[in-house]
């Protein structure tokens, strides 16, 4: 006997309405302000991470820093910071610096 879980599968199944998660779009890292302007990665890693100490701050300059001297590489940091903000949507920041210290190790760049 069915129960109305499999039921509703079912219907959504034969009507066609189910996505997969896959082809759902997700949003670009940097968008445009409305300004015609992107924001660099110091923006987007202070404003994404929610960045609100001093501190946490000097991090994000010294990370910016370390991508523009290429000793870090963008695409590490950049596939730390989605890491992070998947981890919590409140306070993605720790998860960011625990992690990025990590990967930083691997390529003998300290944090």
């Amino acid at each position: 006997m069915l129960r109305w879980p499999g039921i509703l599968l079912l219907a959504l199944l034969s009507s066609g309405l189910m996505v997969s998660h896959a082809a759902v779009p997700r949003p670009a890292l940097a968008v445009d302000n409305g300004a015609g302007q992107v924001p660099d990665l110091k923006q987007t890693l202070n404003y994404g991470l929610k960045a609100r100490l001093p501190s946490e701050f000097a991090f994000i300059r010294h990370v910016n820093q370390l991508v523009e001297e290429k000793r870090l590489s963008r695409a590490v940091v950049l596939r730390t910071f989605t890491w992070a903000r998947g981890q919590s949507d409140k306070m993605p920041f720790p998860y960011f610096q625990f992690a990025l210290r990590a990967q930083a190790k691997k390529f003998g760049v300290q944090l």
